[in-house]
């Protein structure tokens, strides 16, 4: 299984990193990267993934606005990163050996400016989106933090996900916003 490791390693506010980029066994690449969504990008993005489902009968125009800027920026999320010189000719490696369901990008960051970024609209040029593609994204933070508290071995916990999106062939993915099921 291929795996992609997208590592933050410094964070210049408002929008600027380093990063480490490992694929697969190759050593890490070192690279700086300016988010290419603007607040403008994350509020007709916001919009899009949080409110639409509420306000379906929107203008098209508006659905249509968002979702262009999601695939072109997609693409240059890409051409920043896993399309970058150094890594394309070892990206193609990877996906001429792999099929798309059996990747996985691995997101390792500690700002949330790092996790603002949507990621998973990455696409290579004229194609569909990583995560469309059935590549699985994982976020991971180093700080992970930890509470102690004991659970009966005969607990259960029931977790129910439900999730509709109108247009399921014209529709594309869903920015999954992550919460922590315990807070402090």
């Amino acid at each position: 299984m291929p795996t992609i490791k997208i590592q933050e390693i410094a964070f210049r506010p408002p929008h600027s990193f380093t990063l480490h980029i490992q694929m697969g066994e190759r050593e890490a690449q070192e690279l700086d990267l300016t988010s290419p969504f603007v607040s403008e990008d994350h509020k007709r993005l916001d919009w899009y993934f949080e409110q639409y489902l509420s306000e379906p009968y929107i203008a098209e125009t508006r659905v249509r606005k968002a979702q262009e800027t999601l695939f072109s920026k997609g693409e240059i999320l890409f051409q920043l990163t896993l399309g970058n010189k150094d890594l394309l000719p070892h990206f193609r490696e990877l996906k001429n050996q792999f099929p798309w369901e059996d990747w996985v990008v691995e997101l390792v960051g500690e700002s949330s400016a790092f996790f603002e970024i949507y990621w998973e609209a990455m696409a290579p040029p004229a194609r569909s989106p990583l995560a469309a593609s059935g590549v699985q994204f994982v976020r991971k933070s180093p700080k992970a933090s930890s509470i102690d508290f004991h659970i009966d071995e005969k607990s259960t916990l029931n977790i129910l996900v439900v999730s509709a999106r109108p247009g399921e062939e014209k529709d594309v993915n869903p920015h999954t916003i992550q919460r922590p099921m315990i807070e402090r």
